[in-house]
């Protein structure tokens, strides 16, 4: 058996045989409890620098998402994966 470790898109396109792809079930996880919580919206971004400039142009949305397994520098930790139990509504939803 040959384990290969491959990333995005290019990933994607050499990936051959059977494919696992671990950080998209994750992150679907993740949208289906923001919604729970109260999000109104979800905006997926393809990298952390477009995320950043979502947030930079609405202030008011909060950034969510991990990098191996951890925030990055501005997002907030109550929006992450490990800020487990999620309890409560989101902070500023209705």
């Amino acid at each position: 058996m040959r384990i290969q470790r491959l990333s995005l898109l290019a990933g994607a396109r050499q990936a051959r045989g059977v494919a696992v792809a671990i950080d998209v079930l994750r992150a679907s996880s993740h949208i289906v409890t923001l919604f729970d919580r109260g999000a109104r919206a979800v905006v997926p971004a393809e990298t952390l620098e477009r995320a950043r400039e979502f947030k930079r142009k609405n202030p008011d949305w909060i950034l969510a998402g991990e990098r191996r397994g951890l925030p990055p520098a501005g997002v907030s930790r109550w929006a992450t994966l490990r800020s487990r139990p999620r309890r409560g509504p989101l902070p500023g939803a209705p």
